[in-house]
């Protein structure tokens, strides 16, 4: 509410102005209007409260009587009328053995309304209620009496004197009046009276600086007299709302009346003196919203002053009052938590407690940025300041949240010291720190609007990182980029730690963002670390580095997790497959081998590291995506190793297949690896369906891709040994491939129950396909038929060995079938007769005169003849079912 209450303002001031004034002074009305309506939704939220047990009930006497059909309105507690003077005997308490007639029905306590609806309702109370016209009349008429006297100066009607004395004494009436009305209409006669002093303000401010009409010891004696009238009648009345009168009037008297020229010192030393009145006021009230307000006002106006004005020859007469304005504010907060009765449920001022450190530093970034190191040493002295404030609050016992409050923000701001001594994205950091810890202020609290303004402006802070230049530095880590980078992310990973510690305070929405903000805050660590990387680190050790660094990062998430109890961060450390995963492909960008740049030390510690998290995962709680990360490291893993055998080999046997052998050979042992770990080692038999079901499938696959291309498509070059058929690179890495697969997959299919049929058919296909290429490579050797598919179809040599190779396969198969009484596999022989015989006189018969179509008829027909002699038809049905 307040956030949209500022925004709102700041947009209307800015229409309404059309200046930077118009824009500041509409937010912070806006702040204050939502500030009120916040104030009110906890007043009726206190009113709708359930009494705690054994509280004693306040009676009020009401002189009027109360009519008893009267109905009585909700929220309110009406008194009954006493109709007799005799003393009225309480019913008896019945005891245990009395049995009730009818249970007593306890009453719901009423529902705490919605503070959208309480914003509502105040407006429209403020626009419908009885005191509308005096409400608006005020206003219009404090910003009428300052265009008048801004008017007035321009024009001069009337002897200045004269004017403002009239306008001083219309004021003194609208206080006496206000004063004498507020026992009959409270409401009325306050509202006179803060518009009497804000009216007071901007005559004797436009006295003193406009017409030069009072000295400055005299003005200054009666604006501090002013201010010391309004703080008393507002302690006197107890009236909250005559101090915010009071304070914005005067607060301003300056900017209303100004004509942007004047004394920097004497505006500052007015609001020094307007400060202390709320100062004086917080010592004996705790009013939160005049606090925020003067705030607000002071530190808002100052940046508007500085932004246009500063120079820095005004470094002495600006520092003075910014340090004096500081210590003011965190005075009134220390003020505010005293003040707090010891059952209240907000002892600290959020806004305060975060918001005047982070705003009175960013002042004196603009104060001091001229000076080398200036921020640094600000930074160091304002982290010194807060740690030295916490111990004095330990060392009393007094304010321990406060205490803690201050610990952390001396702890940042000691910790932005380093980087700002170089230079970096301090304010986006500071931002974001500012949000971690207004979200736990408001979590602490149970304040809505705190834990989202918190959240807000990490979001701002994170967005103003991303936008803001990265300087040029010259140190690795310890500059203002990467330190701002983490504290980004330290702000974002504490805020889920909150929501996930105090998931009874927060929201189902805010729950649900815990997990968004982890990945947040370790997604700027990932982001800030591998840029730091490529700036600072050769592109040989690149992913060595960071395959360290994000081990390291993991085994801490997993020791935090396990201490806190925060299973979250606990996923975080098991997120380490991802990073395998990504560092594998930076590698791949940037090496020419995995293990170049003490790469084979980073990935093993990396890979133990891994494996060793599993292991300490495996349980009902942290069983999330298991299957998927032993899956993710199993197939990193192997193209890890198969990246690496395949280089080295390479390296030592250049110009040959052995390379592609070695990679077959690698798929077909990682495989058979895997069925022999699977019965007895861990993590394989504890995860059997992941690894050999899930795990081995795209292995498998693979496999079969580097039959049908490497198996295939490769000559077989055995250099520097001679080439011989079958004991060559390609084809003894394909014998162990085949092995291999079938193996795992008679294995697999008592797991999953494949059917055999298309298993075998598969298994035939690929079969075929190497058995064909065995005889093309061994042509191409032998022959010297180059190994293109066009060059052999085009080769009466290997039509004619095709033709008799075929038809010798299609009677291995036929006598097969014959011997283990396969019909279906007689009839995949014959079909491959018929295709020999169909080619035999549409390709061979076409070549007349060739020597290669005699051999080629000569042959097929031979076998023919052995064939029709062994096999000549497919076994009968009958003899396999009594076989059986």
């Amino acid at each position: 509410m307040t956030i949209i209450g500022t925004i709102i303002g700041a947009l209307l001031g800015a229409f309404v102005g059309h200046d930077v004034e118009g824009f500041l002074l509409g937010a912070v009305l806006g702040y204050l209007i939502a500030e009120l309506v916040e104030i009110k939704s906890r007043i009726v939220k206190l009113e709708h409260a359930p009494k705690r047990e054994g509280a004693v009930p306040t009676v009020i006497a009401v002189n009027r009587p109360v009519s008893p059909t009267a109905t009585s309105t909700p929220g309110v507690h009406q008194p009954t009328p006493i109709v007799s003077s005799k003393p009225i005997t309480p019913a008896p308490i019945p005891t245990v053995s009395q049995p009730a007639s009818t249970p007593a029905r306890q009453s719901a306590p009423p529902a705490v309304p919605n503070p959208i609806d309480v914003a509502i309702n105040f407006v429209r109370e403020f626009f419908t209620g009885g005191n509308t016209l005096v409400r608006i009349g005020i206003v219009i008429l404090f910003f009428g009496v300052a265009f008048l006297l801004k008017y007035a100066a321009e024009h001069a009607y009337f002897p200045i004197e004269l004017r403002l004395s009239g306008t001083a004494l219309g004021a003194v009436a609208l206080l006496v009046i206000g004063a004498r009305l507020r026992r009959k209409r409270a409401a009325y006669g306050l509202i006179l009276e803060g518009g009497a002093i804000g009216i007071l303000y901007l005559v004797i401010f436009a006295a003193f600086r406009l017409y030069a009409l009072l000295p400055a010891s005299f003005a200054f004696f009666l604006l501090l007299a002013i201010c010391a009238l309004s703080a008393a009648l507002a302690m006197l009345q107890n009236s909250l709302a005559l101090a915010l009168f009071g304070a914005a009037g005067g607060f301003l008297a300056p900017v209303l009346t100004s004509t942007g020229h004047g004394s920097h010192v004497m505006l500052f030393s007015y609001y020094a003196i307007l400060n202390l009145g709320i100062f004086a006021i917080a010592w004996f009230k705790a009013w939160r919203p005049l606090n925020v307000v003067g705030f607000g006002f002071t530190f808002v106006i100052g940046s508007s002053w500085g932004y246009r004005y500063y120079q820095p020859e005004f470094f002495s007469t600006t520092e003075p009052f910014l340090i004096f304005f500081f210590l003011l504010y965190v005075a009134v907060a220390l003020l505010y938590a005293r003040r707090q009765p010891p059952e209240l449920q907000h002892p600290v001022d959020g806004t305060l407690v975060f918001g005047v450190p982070v705003v009175g530093f960013l002042l004196q970034v603009g104060l001091v940025k001229s000076y080398e190191y200036g921020v640094a040493w600000s930074a160091l002295a304002l982290g010194g300041f807060y740690l030295g404030l916490a111990g004095w609050l330990l060392r009393h016992g007094a304010a321990k949240l406060l205490a803690e409050a201050f610990v952390a923000l001396g702890v940042i701001f000691a910790t932005l010291t380093i980087p700002l001594a170089v230079d970096g994205h301090w304010t986006a950091a500071a931002w974001a720190i500012e949000g971690a810890g207004i979200l736990w202020i408001g979590l602490r609290q149970s304040r809505l609007l705190a834990r989202a303004f918190g959240l807000l402006v990490q979001l701002g802070g994170g967005v103003l990182f991303m936008a803001a230049p990265s300087p040029p530095v010259n140190v690795a880590v310890l500059n203002s980029t990467y330190i701002g980078v983490l504290l980004v992310s330290v702000a974002g990973v504490i805020s889920a730690f909150l929501l996930s510690r105090y998931r009874d305070r927060a929201t189902s929405a805010e729950r649900a963002l815990a997990v968004p903000l982890l990945v947040w805050g370790v997604l700027w660590w990932y982001g800030g670390t591998v840029h730091e990387i490529g700036d600072y680190v050769g592109s040989a050790h690149r992913v060595t580095v960071w395959l360290l660094v994000i081990t390291g990062a993991s085994i801490f998430f997993e020791w935090i997790g396990r201490r806190v109890g925060w299973i979250a961060l606990r996923y975080t450390a098991a997120a380490n497959s991802v990073h395998l995963a990504l560092s594998l492909a930076w590698a791949a960008m940037l090496l020419s081998h995995p293990f170049a740049g003490f790469g084979l030390v980073a990935w093993t510690v990396a890979l133990v590291v891994h494996y060793l998290i599993l292991k300490g995962h495996e349980n009902a709680e942290l069983n999330l995506m298991s299957v998927g990360r032993h899956v993710g490291a199993l197939w990193t893993l192997l193209v890890l190793l198969g990246w690496e055998v395949y280089w080295q080999v390479d390296q030592w046997l250049p110009y040959s297949d052995w390379s592609i052998g070695a990679l077959g050979l690698c798929l077909a042992l990682a495989l058979i690896g895997l069925l022999a770990l699977s019965a007895h080692r861990w993590p394989i038999n504890r995860n059997v369906q992941a690894y050999l079901v899930v795990g081995a499938v795209p292995i498998a696959g693979v496999a079969l891709v580097w039959m049908l291309l490497g198996g295939v498509v490769q000559p077989g070059n055995s250099a520097p040994l001679a080439f011989v058929p079958i004991l060559n690179p390609i084809d003894m890495a394909a014998l162990f491939v085949f092995i291999a697969m079938l193996r795992w997959s008679m294995t697999v299919r008592a797991l999953v129950r494949w059917p055999l049929e298309p298993l075998a058919i598969g298994f035939g296909v690929v079969v075929f396909a190497w058995l064909n290429a065995v005889l093309f490579r061994t042509l191409h050797h032998v022959a010297q038929v180059p190994y293109t598919l066009n060059d052999m179809l085009d080769s009466m040599l290997v039509q004619s060995a095709i033709s008799i190779f075929w038809t010798v396969l299609a009677f291995v198969l036929m006598l097969a079938a014959a011997r283990v009484r396969l019909r279906y596999l007689w009839f995949v022989g014959a079909t491959l007769l018929g295709i020999v015989v169909v080619k035999l006189f549409t390709v061979e018969l076409s070549n007349t005169g060739t020597v290669a179509r005699i051999v080629s008829f000569v042959g097929v027909g031979v076998l023919l003849l052995v064939i029709g002699y062994f096999v000549p038809i497919p076994p009968k049905v009958e003899q396999a079912e009594v076989a059986s």
